[in-house]
């Protein structure tokens, strides 16, 4: 199978870091850790698991903004960045990738994963 390394960020900060290994059993998050994680998650899957961009929308603000630095892709707003997601962004995503979790950071109001 073809894997590849994907870095995915949701806000820069510090916070705990740690291994996927490790993961589940170092740490006690808080309620609104969890949530985060938790919708975070639902993202990553609807994006890469279930190509799905109006689950992935459904995860976000009310008026979402994204921002591909190093290639200068995105869009802002819910609709505009559906459309994104829906034609152009999942499309090219080869059936076989998997999201392999490398480390996680949280904080607060942020989760940080590489893959």
């Amino acid at each position: 199978m073809n894997r590849r390394r994907l870095l995915q960020t949701a806000g820069v900060g510090v916070g705990l870091s740690m291994t996927g290994a490790s993961w589940a059993n170092m740490h006690k998050f808080s309620t609104d850790e969890e949530r985060l994680i938790k919708v975070w998650e639902a993202h990553t899957a609807a994006e890469f698991e279930r190509k799905d961009a109006d689950a992935a929308i459904a995860t976000m603000t009310d008026h979402p903004v994204l921002v591909h630095v190093p290639v200068g892709t995105g869009a802002s707003g819910r609709e505009a960045l559906r459309k994104f997601y829906a034609e152009i962004f999942i499309p090219q995503i080869p059936p076989d990738m998997e999201l392999q979790l490398l480390t996680r950071t949280v904080g607060q109001e942020r989760v940080i994963d590489e893959f």
